[in-house]
């Protein structure tokens, strides 16, 4: 495995760890998904569709090449996560594709930077050139983040999704890590 093991300062002055996801965390998955997808404004999950013991078994198989599951820790409790999926295909292996979630009480403190950057490094090391995801244009907060990393809008889906009844554009992002052309 890659190692993704980093510590950093949150904005309150806190440390926080980023660490490559066990088996043990699986209930945390659920229970992250469950509470955010909740909210409708963040995911677009609305509640996690596996078991704990499937989730477990996920986190085991992974492959380290082509697949990145990141946990945040702070003050002995986990924050948040970030997966990011390597293309499989020879034709898009050069590009990657994640998404995050942080709960709610661990938000505005830097957390999602610190798991963004760690996967970073993870894409760099595995060859990736090109990373991507999508975000609700109404998540200004993590447009920002992405934006302040170096991310640029590439397409919008308009109207692709309706949250508390209002139509939300979903905006596709990405960022070289390697100077292209």
């Amino acid at each position: 495995m890659i190692p993704t093991n980093r510590w950093f300062l949150a904005r309150n002055g806190q440390p926080y760890h980023v660490r490559d996801a066990e088996p043990a965390d699986a209930e945390f998955f659920i229970d992250l998904i469950n509470r955010v997808g909740a909210e409708e404004q963040y995911i677009a999950d609305e509640r996690a569709t596996l078991t704990v013991a499937q989730q477990a078994q996920l986190i085991q198989a992974r492959h380290p090449a082509y697949q990145c599951l990141l946990v945040a820790e702070m003050g002995g409790r986990l924050a948040g996560s970030l997966e990011m999926v390597r293309g499989t295909l020879k034709k898009n292996q050069h590009t990657a594709f994640f998404g995050m979630a942080l709960l709610p009480e661990f938000r505005h403190l830097g957390i999602g930077r610190g798991l963004l950057l760690a996967a970073e490094a993870w894409a760099q090391a595995v060859g990736v050139e090109k990373i991507g995801l999508t975000v609700f244009e109404t998540n200004l907060a993590a447009r920002r983040l992405y934006e302040s990393l170096g991310y640029v809008e590439e397409a919008r889906r308009r109207e692709q999704f309706r949250i508390g009844g209002q139509p939300v554009d979903e905006i596709w992002m990405a960022r070289w890590l390697v100077q292209v052309h």
